[in-house]
């Protein structure tokens, strides 16, 4: 279940006065006979009869309606996608300025997007930019981290960092009574933070405990080893996919000079972009964020966050990478290739490409691997949304017994997919139908919005093109769509990262002739 253990030890507990009460239901269940559950079918089920109270109880009537109940209900139309208009200033420092109005609710939020994310780690610095990202909401010069913790609670606002892989925030939701306290608290944040030695201990202890726990499961394994394998090791996307670092780097590789130097070098006016979203107008909110943020300079160590995407160290060689997990009762199969980044032309035409194969949930490898044959509780293929080359990854954990035949199930399905089942006119208008649907309802919230922003600022891409996607999903034609498939999938030169129980599956593995494969270990 999605609570996993703690919830069955809890709910046992709670209602039945025994955390291993779970162990008599489940033997209910194995010894329970046909008999039995004829018989309290029975006495549950067996009067048919369906009961309705009626509130307030002297109500004696119904309300006429008109209603065809001999059909199921179908929405005859659907509304158009409507954003808010987008409106763009400069503070006089420099610092750009979007703001996306919505008035229902009296909240304003912000996000200074800064253009680095992680790839601009060093390589032997990975965790670099997430680690110096969440120390900055440890304490400024006035407020130390739990008298900060304190005043955020007062004003009833929130205040969090995130870092990805090509940018990277610092965000602040205030109600609109508070938000020049707030913007005071989110100025002290982003231009004096107090790095006190003592709150970056704090932090690696958990930190490192974190990412502990994330190598002790599968998924967490692939991700800090499939960027390197993919990208090679000089390449800036060669770091793990989630920004955490490694051990090595978190303990003893990054100092309080680091995070300083880090804060100084990206931090910075001419580095980021305020992205606003919330009840306020351009012309109440310019000069509120003038007053506190117009003092904020370039720090003389500015640093340009450009990065040359185009090195490389990968082989090229097709490639197997077997991890192993003994007594695994399951294989987690990853398999990849790199992708054009976003903001190409067909960018589009790729994303409908994954989506017939893998998708979503009645995609192909999920409908054949769950659906037909049982051995998997979900595959997929991802893409992700990078600046530069980003992986595809078809993702699939299955049962152990059937590892080799799941491994054949997806090499034939795409093989298939470039050869005599490309994609249909049926697939095609579901995806394009469910997309274009979806976002009617995406951008309902006010992080949703801002969500949506921050990708038009940080691919660079035109104002109104969120709501022109619908038009440009419908243009596509199932031409396109298998044309870019023959264009860039390449089954047979998929790197392959398989992590199970080698004593069961490495010996099949080796027998596929995948390519040349080598037994990785964890430091």
């Amino acid at each position: 279940g999605f609570g996993g253990k703690s919830d069955i030890l809890a709910n046992g507990e709670v209602y039945l006065g025994n955390p291993h009460a779970y162990k008599t239901l489940l033997e209910t269940i194995l010894n329970a006979t046909a008999m039995e559950l004829r018989n309290t079918a029975a006495t549950w089920l067996s009067d048919g009869e369906y009961v309705l109270t009626v509130m307030p109880e002297d109500q004696s009537s119904l309300v006429e309606t008109k209603v065809d109940r001999t059909q199921l209900p179908y929405p005859e139309d659907f509304p158009q996608l409507d954003l808010p208009d987008i409106q763009r200033a400069t503070l006089s420092n420099g610092l750009e300025v979007v703001l996306a109005e919505r008035h229902d609710v009296p909240m304003i939020n912000l996000s200074l997007q800064m253009k680095n994310g992680h790839a601009t780690d060093p390589s032997d610095q990975s965790g670099l930019a997430s680690f110096s990202m969440s120390m900055l909401t440890e304490g400024t010069k006035k407020y130390d981290a739990l008298k900060l913790s304190e005043k955020l609670e007062e004003l009833g606002t929130d205040l969090y960092t995130n870092t990805g892989l090509d940018s990277s925030s610092v965000n602040l939701s205030a109600l609109k009574s508070n938000f020049i306290p707030s913007l005071k608290i989110f100025n002290e944040v982003i231009t004096e933070p107090a790095f006190e030695q003592q709150e970056i201990d704090r932090k690696k202890i958990r930190w490192l405990a974190a990412l502990d726990q994330t190598l002790l499961n599968p998924n967490g394994i692939a991700s800090h080893v499939i960027p390197g394998i993919l990208y090679g090791a000089n390449h800036p996307y060669a770091k793990p996919f989630n920004g955490d670092g490694t051990r090595e780097s978190i303990q003893w590789r990054i100092t309080r000079e680091d995070l300083i130097t880090y804060q100084q070098s990206y931090i910075n006016p001419s580095n980021a972009t305020l992205l606003v979203v919330g009840d306020t107008t351009l012309l109440d909110l310019l000069p509120k964020l003038e007053a506190e943020l117009g003092d904020w300079k370039d720090h003389p160590s500015y640093r340009d966050s450009d990065l040359d995407y185009s090195v490389s160290t990968a082989s090229g060689d097709r490639k197997v990478f077997l991890i192993d997990k003994p007594g695994a009762i399951q294989s987690l199969i990853v398999a990849g290739q790199l992708m054009p980044g976003i903001g190409t032309e067909d960018e589009i035409d790729i994303g409908f490409m994954n989506a017939v194969m893998g998708g979503s949930f009645t995609a192909r490898i999920n409908m054949n691997l769950r659906e037909d044959k049982g051995w998997s509780y979900g595959a997929r293929s991802r893409l992700s949304a990078y600046k530069g080359p980003r992986p595809m990854l078809v993702t699939a954990p299955v049962q152990t017994d059937k590892t080799i035949q799941s491994i054949q199930e997806i090499i034939r399905e795409y093989n298939e997919y470039l050869s005599d089942r490309p994609a249909e006119e049926t697939e095609l208008e579901k995806i394009v139908k469910g997309r274009s649907l979806a976002l009617i309802g995406e951008f309902e919230t006010f992080g949703a919005l801002m969500s949506g922003l921050g990708s038009i600022v940080k691919f660079n891409r035109p104002d109104d093109f969120l709501e022109t996607l619908p038009q440009k999903y419908r243009a596509v034609e199932i031409v396109d769509v298998n044309a870019t498939a023959q264009a860039y999938i390449k089954p047979a030169e998929w790197t392959w990262v398989i992590i199970g129980d080698l004593a069961q599956i490495e010996e099949g593995i080796r027998d596929l002739n995948l390519g040349d494969t080598e037994v990785l270990t964890l430091d």
